[in-house]
């Protein structure tokens, strides 16, 4: 039992590690994201007002316990705000609050939950093509053993999971929708 309590304990300190990780790399990757959304041409009035607003003025530290929501909130956009501090309430992960969308102009959580049943027809579609395909290619395979067919898919097989899914992405995209025409590049259907 301790094991076991201690193997999770080391996998949680894992996920805040990374966690932390991904979050000092997208902000030193990045920079400042108010120069980002408001363009090289915006007022250095107008870039100081969006980094109070979103609270991108406070230390890193701050930001970070703030958007995992275990400190109060340092954005000023979200609702929880409140300029008397005692009030000030909690807008973080743990509340469920994703934040808002720089780009979108709204909450987070709605940004994804409009693309949310586009996501999961996608998602079905390929797993049902992909259980068609990996069982009628696998059956053939079987019953062909050592043959061209199944030393050529065993082959195929082997690259396909070697190869990083964005790289296969868009060869796919780029045989099947630009050269082909069969789907179509953007949009929905």
């Amino acid at each position: 039992m301790i094991a076991f309590i201690l193997r999770r304990a080391a996998f949680g300190v894992l996920v805040v590690a990374i966690a932390v990780t991904a979050v000092l790399l997208l902000l030193l990757s990045f920079g400042d994201p108010c120069t980002s959304i408001l363009g090289a041409n915006a007022k250095a009035a107008q870039i100081a007002q969006c980094r109070k607003a979103e609270g991108f003025d406070q230390p890193v530290s701050s930001q970070y316990t703030s958007y995992l929501g275990l400190t109060k909130c340092v954005r000023q956009s979200d609702p929880a705000w409140n300029d008397d501090p005692a009030k000030r309430g909690r807008c973080g992960l743990l509340q469920g609050n994703l934040g808002n969308s720089m780009t979108h102009h709204e909450p987070v959580g709605a940004v994804m939950l409009t693309r949310l049943p586009r996501t999961l027809l996608l998602e079905a579609t390929t797993i049902l093509f992909e259980l068609f395909l990996g069982l009628t290619i696998g059956v053939l395979a079987a019953t062909r053993r050592n043959s061209w067919f199944d030393t050529g898919f065993m082959a195929t097989a082997f690259l396909g999971i070697s190869a990083p899914s964005f790289v296969t992405g868009l060869l796919f995209l780029n045989w099947w929708a630009f050269r082909m025409g069969w789907f179509p590049v953007g949009g929905y259907g």
